[in-house]
Order: C-alpha cells, then sequence, then structure tokens
C-alpha cells in the first residue's frame, strides 16, 4: 500500500509534477493545477536550455484552448468520436453527393539539407524503434503524432498504413517472434502528452490494419510505454504503463494489471531467461516468475532518482546496467548490477551527462523527457547512454566520451537533441530522437541517418506569398525553422520554429521566428539572419504578419500589438496595455485596409479601426478560446472566428467589425477547431482546420462538407493559400505539410472532378490494380503513382482504345500510395492502399 501510494503521484516524473510544487494529487490535478505548479516550480528564471522549459510550454500551448475554461484534461478520443458523429450524419444526407476538389498530397519535410544557419535538422520527433526479429530489414518507428511507420529495405524508404487511425501517436512497437505479421502498438505519447493513449492496438496482417486489444483507455493520461512478447511463449505479453504493468496469456485479448506501484517506462527479460524479468521507470523491479509479481529492488541505487532506464545484455546475462535521473533531472549516476539485478554498484556520478556540453559541465538535464541506455552485445563493459546527447563508456560506465552532440557540425557525430530510444538489434545499434531515426555499426563511434522519406514533422505554422507558388516557409517543433523551395527542404534555423513571413516582392527577404517571439530576418534567402524582434516577449507561438499592400509594413503580437514600417528594423507599440499583461494569441490585418486590425487572447476579441489609436474589446463567449481570426480581403468589417473549448467549438461571423456576432458552426460536431482562413473571390469561402483534418463551407452550400480527400487523420495547425497556383497548403501537427487544389465546383464540366472520371479496382491491393477511365472528354491522359511522401515512383501510359491500364506495385512497402490521373488541365488524385 505504501508503494502504491507513493508511486501514484511519482508517475509524472516531470519536477513540477512532485511535491512540493503541485499542491494536488496527479489523480485529481487538472490543467491549471498543472501550470500553476510549473510556474511555482520555475520561479522567475529566465529561459534556458536543458531543464524541461520548452518541452511544458509545448504542452501547454497544445492543451490551454483545449481545457478551457475549466482545465478538466478532455477525453483522448473525443474529437474522434465526434468526427465520426459527424460524417455519420453527413453520409446520410444530400450534401453527400457534394463535389469538391480536395486532393490532399504532402509536402514533407521527408529530406533535408541544413542550411548556413541551420543547426538542429530532423525529420521530427521518434519514440521507439523496433526491428522484425525474422528480418533485420525490416523497421518499425512510433512518433509521437506521426503514426506508426514501416521500412521493408533497412531504412532506405518508408511507409505507413496507420493515417487513419482514432489517434497517430505512439510509444511503442512488439513483434511476435514466431509470426511478423503480428504486431503490437501502444498508443500514445510517452514523454510528453502530444497525444494521449486508447490502449493497445494488433494487427495480424502486417501492419495493413489495427483492431483494439483487451488493453484500451478512455478518458486518461495513461501511456502504453513498452510492450515485451515472451519469446517462448508468444501469447504471453508484458506491457510497461504510466499506471503500471499489465500482462495477457491470451495475445491480448485479456489483460490483469500486475504491478500498480508506478510509472514503469521499460520491462526486459534477463538475457537467456524468461522467468526473469526487470521493469523500470520511477523504481527498479524485479520479476522472478515470469512477470506475475514485481517488487521495488533498489540496493545500491539511489532513493531520490525520479526516473531509472535499465539495459541488460547476451555478454553477460547476470550483468545489468541502470542509469538514474538526479532530483534536478541531471545526471544521477550509472549503477552495474553483477548479480542479475539483486544489488547494484555505483560505477559513476559524473561527469552531467545529461547536459549539453561536450565535457558534461553543465547543469542541464531533462531526464523524465529524453533518457535511454543500451549494452554492447558483444561486450558488457561496452555502455551507451542517451540523454540531450548520447555518451560511451567502455568500462562499464566508470568514464565517458561523446558519441553525438546535439546541433550539426558539432565534430562529433549528429542524432539531434533528445534521445528517447537506444537498442541493440543484432550487433546494430538504432537511436530514436527528436530528429527522426539513425544507426550505428560500430558501437556508437558514428551515426548513420535513415529518417529520409518519414513525413512526421510537427508544424505549427506556415508561409508564402503569391508571387512564389514555390516557396513555403514552415516552422516545427523540435526542427526549427525551414524553407521549401521548388520541391526541396532546407533547414535555416534552430529552435522550436514557429510563424514565417515571406516578403512577396523580394523572395530573398524571409523573416522566421522561434518561441516567445524571437524574429529574426534574412535578406539573401536563409542563408544567414539578424534579430529584428519587437523589444517584449510574447506567446509560444507570436503572431506576426506582414501587409499584402505593402511590404515593409508589418505587424507582430506580444503583450501588446507593434507595427513596423520599414520592414523590422524598428517597431512601435500601438496599444497600451491592450490584454492586461497577458500575451495576444491571434492577430489580423485587414488586406483593404491595414487601420483595421484584429488580435485576441483567451476569449477575448481586440480590434482597431484607425491604426491603434484606439482599441475596443469584446468577448464572444466566457466559455470558448479564439483560435483563429480571418477577414475578407475587399471589406475589413466582415471578419469569422473560429473558438474551441472544453465544452464545445465554434465559428462565428461578424458583417459589422465584431459588433455582433452570428454562429456559423451550422453541422459541424466538436471536432476542435483550431484555424480558420477565407478564400477570396468565392461566396464566402471558408476552410476550417481541426484535430480531425480539413472542412470547407460557403454560402451557396449552407453546410460545412469535409475537405479531407487524401488528408491523413491529423491535428490541423495553419493554412495558406496561393491563388496564382490554385492551391492551399496546410500545416499539421505530426505528418508534415500537405497541399490541395482550391475548393471548385465547376459548371458544365462538373463530372471531371466526379469520383466517376476514372475507376481504380481493387482496394485495398496486394500488388496489381486496374485502371479504367470513363470520360470522354480526356485525351491524352497518363498515370502518376506516387508514395505516402509524394514521391514519384512510377508512370504509366493509358491505352488510347480501351482507356484502361494496369499498375503492379507488388514489391512496394504496404501503405498508402496516390494514384493521379493527369490531363491537360484536368488531374484527379485517388488513394489507394497497398496490403500482404
Amino acid at each position: 500500500m505504501l508503494l502504491f501510494a507513493s508511486g501514484f503521484t511519482h508517475s509524472f516524473s516531470q519536477p513540477w509534477m512532485r511535491t512540493p510544487f503541485l499542491k494536488k494529487d496527479k489523480s485529481t490535478a487538472n490543467f491549471y493545477d498543472i501550470q500553476k505548479a510549473f510556474y511555482s516550480y520555475w520561479g522567475d528564471r529566465k529561459f534556458v536550455k536543458g531543464k524541461g522549459y520548452m518541452q511544458f510550454k509545448r504542452w501547454e500551448n497544445l492543451m490551454k484552448s483545449k481545457v478551457f475554461p475549466v482545465g478538466t484534461l478532455p477525453d483522448p478520443l473525443k474529437s474522434w468520436k465526434e468526427y465520426n458523429t459527424f460524417m455519420s450524419a453527413y453520409s446520410s444526407s444530400k450534401d453527400k453527393n457534394l463535389l469538391t476538389s480536395a486532393n490532399w498530397v504532402p509536402l514533407g519535410i521527408t529530406n533535408w539539407t541544413n542550411g548556413n544557419s541551420g543547426y538542429n535538422p530532423g525529420n521530427g520527433r521518434l519514440n521507439t524503434v523496433t526491428v522484425d526479429p525474422a528480418n533485420p530489414n525490416v523497421i518499425f518507428v512510433a512518433s509521437p503524432s506521426g503514426g506508426v511507420w514501416k521500412s521493408n529495405d533497412g531504412g532506405s524508404t518508408w511507409n505507413t498504413t496507420y493515417d487513419n487511425q482514432p489517434l497517430l501517436g505512439a510509444s511503442a512497437i512488439a513483434i511476435d517472434p514466431s509470426n511478423s505479421n503480428i504486431i503490437y502498438i501502444g498508443t500514445g505519447d510517452r514523454d510528453s502528452w502530444d497525444n494521449k493513449s486508447i490502449g493497445i492496438l494488433k494487427s495480424t496482417d502486417g501492419g495493413a490494419t489495427w483492431t483494439t486489444t483487451g488493453l484500451s483507455y478512455t478518458a486518461s493520461y495513461n501511456s502504453i510505454n513498452k510492450i515485451l512478447i515472451n519469446p517462448l511463449k508468444p501469447t504471453v505479453i508484458n506491457v510497461a504503463t504510466s499506471d503500471g504493468i499489465y500482462k495477457s496469456t491470451d495475445a491480448g485479448n485479456t489483460f490483469t494489471q500486475v504491478y500498480s506501484g508506478g510509472k514503469v517506462t521499460n520491462i526486459l527479460y534477463r538475457s537467456g531467461d524468461t522467468t526473469v524479468v526487470y521493469g523500470s521507470g520511477d523504481f527498479f523491479l524485479r520479476s522472478v516468475d515470469g512477470g506475475l509479481n514485481f517488487f521495488n529492488n533498489s540496493a545500491g541505487l539511489p532513493s531520490n532518482a525520479p526516473r531509472v532506464e535499465m539495459a541488460v545484455t547476451p555478454a553477460n546475462a547476470n550483468c545489468i546496467y541502470i542509469v538514474a535521473s538526479a532530483p534536478d533531472e541531471t545526471f544521477g549516476g550509472l549503477y552495474k548490477s553483477t548479480n542479475a539485478g539483486s544489488t547494484f554498484n555505483t560505477q559513476s556520478t559524473t561527469p552531467n551527462i545529461m547536459g549539453y556540453s561536450a565535457d558534461g559541465s553543465d547543469d542541464a538535464g531533462m531526464a523524465w523527457y529524453d533518457l535511454a541506455i543500451a549494452v554492447s552485445p558483444t561486450d558488457a563493459n561496452e555502455v551507451i547512454v542517451g540523454g540531450i546527447n548520447v555518451w560511451k563508456s567502455m568500462n562499464g560506465g566508470v568514464d565517458w566520451t561523446p558519441s553525438s552532440i546535439w546541433y550539426w557540425g558539432s565534430g562529433y557525430g549528429y542524432t539531434h537533441a533528445d534521445i528517447h530510444f537506444l537498442g541493440f538489434y543484432g550487433n546494430r545499434l538504432y537511436c530514436g530522437s527528436d530528429g527522426g531515426v539513425f544507426y550505428s555499426d560500430d558501437y556508437g563511434m558514428t551515426w548513420n541517418d535513415i529518417s529520409g522519406g518519414l513525413g512526421i514533422t510537427q508544424f505549427y505554422r506556415l508561409a508564402g506569398a503569391d508571387n512564389y507558388p514555390d516557396l513555403l516557409l514552415g516552422g516545427a517543433q523540435d526542427n526549427g525553422s525551414n524553407i521549401y523551395l521548388n520541391g526541396s527542404w532546407t533547414h535555416v534555423f534552430g529552435g522550436d520554429g514557429q510563424e514565417g513571413v515571406v516578403d512577396f516582392t523580394n523572395s530573398n527577404t524571409l523573416y522566421v521566428s522561434c518561441q516567445n517571439g524571437y524574429i529574426i530576418k534574412s535578406t539573401d534567402g536563409g542563408s544567414n539572419f539578424a534579430d529584428v524582434s519587437a523589444d517584449s516577449t510574447g506567446t509560444w507561438t507570436t503572431p506576426y504578419l506582414i501587409h499584402p499592400s505593402d511590404h515593409n509594413l508589418l505587424f507582430a503580437g506580444y503583450a501588446d500589438i507593434y507595427k513596423s514600417t520599414d520592414g523590422a528594423s524598428t517597431w512601435n507599440k500601438i496599444s497600451d496595455n491592450l490584454t492586461n499583461g497577458n500575451s495576444v494569441e491571434q492577430l489580423a490585418v485587414t488586406p483593404s485596409n491595414p487601420d483595421y486590425i484584429y488580435a485576441s487572447e483567451s476569449n477575448n476579441l481586440y480590434k482597431t479601426n484607425d491604426g491603434g489609436a484606439t482599441w475596443s474589446s469584446s468577448a464572444i463567449s466566457s466559455l470558448l478560446y479564439i483560435t483563429g481570426i480571418t477577414v475578407d480581403e475587399t471589406n475589413p468589417q466582415k471578419i469569422w472566428v473560429s473558438a474551441t473549448s472544453y465544452y464545445s467549438d465554434k465559428v462565428y461571423y461578424s458583417k459589422n467589425g465584431g459588433l455582433t456576432f452570428t454562429d456559423v458552426t451550422g453541422n459541424l460536431t466538436n471536432l476542435g477547431f483550431n484555424c480558420i482562413i477565407h478564400q477570396k473571390g468565392t461566396h464566402n469561402g471558408l476552410y476550417l482546420g481541426t484535430d480531425n483534418g480539413v472542412f470547407y463551407t460557403d454560402s451557396i452550400l449552407g453546410n460545412w462538407i469535409p475537405f479531407n480527400t487524401g488528408m491523413p487523420n491529423v491535428i490541423i495547425k495553419d493554412f495558406e493559400i496561393n491563388y496564382p497556383s490554385g492551391k492551399i497548403r496546410a500545416a499539421t501537427y505530426g505528418r508534415g505539410i500537405w497541399e490541395s487544389n482550391m475548393y471548385s465546383n465547376p459548371q458544365g464540366i462538373a463530372e471531371e472532378n466526379s469520383d466517376d472520371v476514372f475507376e481504380l479496382f481493387p482496394n485495398p491491393t496486394n500488388g496489381k490494380i486496374e485502371i479504367k477511365i470513363n470520360s470522354f472528354m480526356l485525351k491524352t491522359p497518363k498515370i502518376y503513382v506516387y508514395n505516402i511522401v509524394g514521391k514519384l515512383i512510377k508512370t504509366y501510359d493509358i491505352d488510347a482504345n480501351s482507356k484502361t491500364a494496369t499498375i503492379d506495385l507488388s514489391g512496394f512497402v504496404v501503405g498508402s500510395y496516390f494514384i493521379k490521373l493527369q490531363d491537360r488541365d484536368i488531374s484527379i488524385i485517388k488513394r489507394v492502399s497497398l496490403i500482404n
């Protein structure tokens, strides 16, 4: 009972989630309790790296609107249930036959080049790496909000069949050693709560389809951290979770909780012995009966370590290593047992291998977020530990040397900052970090990046300009600011990339930013940057923009609104304590009249129509948090606002500059409304970004329709429209940037954009697909086949007489592909699934 009580609040290992900072039990603490605990822990310190500040601010930014105003953490499946409710009603309505031109295709990041000022490039964050025990070329990786991906060729190419799951986050993967078609997925984000867990999913067809198991969560913030299959009896499974250990003896049909004393992040068998099972997380655990009963075994280990991780090796079955964090999340020590975990001896407590510096001299560390350990399978004295960097010891953890350093060009290896996984498969060491997946064939001396093709970037914002349809800026969590130009990505600056701006008169003049409103400007296309921030601190994603009629006119929202008339060389404050010390979160300036400015903070909407001389404020609702503002391009009085909360989601329209609003939510359910954009030249055409994709409406349609063809079930964070190319772009939180034709319902040739123009079957397919053209208007069509990340892999001609073609995807990675029919100005894309 004492062990259970102490572990209950201990299972969130962030330092602010412990006494004296958190004033409530973890089981009853809501968002505001956790937020208060963090600021009590942080005090009046300025931002410093490597102490968990950024990780908390990411979570706060993601959740603050979703819990408003009560603070209650929502059901992980809330938006998915609401999406299904909407689609059920939509499918039975007359609107189901409405034509849309949605044909979303991915733009990346899938591959990148590091620019002159870039220092933390990557594809995105990964939680774990798993290799098929029957085939070392088959690799699975799990990302916190970008799904589960598979490679059949050792990481040269990747694909996913996970895009339509209720939640895309995953932290654990296990493959049945007797049957590689049986795969278990532990859902949710183990280290940072980016996605909640709904339990364990199972596939019996190599990952083509997924079903639920006997371990399922509903309204909780639990996580599945590790799934361990008994190699001698694969129907026996042990699972490490945030609330203990569960066991199944019937291949996941049912589970029983066998340990409830705290958070368990890893679970391992003693090498060559399935009767002895180890666990780590809040404590080091040991079982001698195959995982039925676990005991806290801390002899020789520190009693105040917030987190411990472990590794074993076939080189010595009695050897087990523990890496422990200190109470301040720095390096607490490396401990070794030579008697199968009965007792431990201290190997080292210095230098601080959890920090940033290459000599371990700093006091940084956030081991609650990034901590991993592995031991060579051939030498029990060769130990590798990951925190922010990767370190290696050749003498059992007594002495340490850096193996990789967090920034690009350090002179050491590069595996990106923040290591979440280290593990040997055979003699190959794999690393999963905030930048992707890496491997080493020389026990961590050198590293190879095999992340190319993984479309898992968590974007906050994107930006472009009409004059440059092939140019985009994207700000990404963990992976900084990036330029997309003519199909290629360049990482141009680090930190957590946020808002960007393109000068519409000069493609070499670009603005990018990091967290809290640090804005920098480049005049040479992103090679070099200079600080042009206003003298203020903003919210996590500080809004700023360029006026479409004057490329030197910029506006930025900090605690007040700032204006620049000289390309951000100088800034003038045009409001006075507008938000009572809080930070502006949304900002919109009307294209037709720059004196009209709209801003928001929480549920408060602010407006000026005289360039900031006077301001008025109103609250659209005390129960709704504003997430987006968009303005008509020709009428500064016409605005639309998207809003969300714990209770409901709404879209409001005002025709009088925000004096009064009309609810235009219509047939939408509470999908989690994140952003909104108006399409000029239409009948009030609107695109809405939600937790489950994109929706569209206009004054002709009346109701909202799904605009999701080709789009994964992913969170939409931002939009950008490029009118000359007729494209809308969407920034997703976990699956990169996507692009589609804008909505159209053309007259006369409407059938050319319908599903009847061409047919493909079967879908899903195990290889061959038959294409049939039904339209007589197509003269010289071609078929193009793209993989899930938008890479062209095959081209086919259509038989002129029969209007047919046969496509063969045999031999390609199981997953999703895009089939595009192109003929002159007609382009239609359909998605197919390749299965075993």
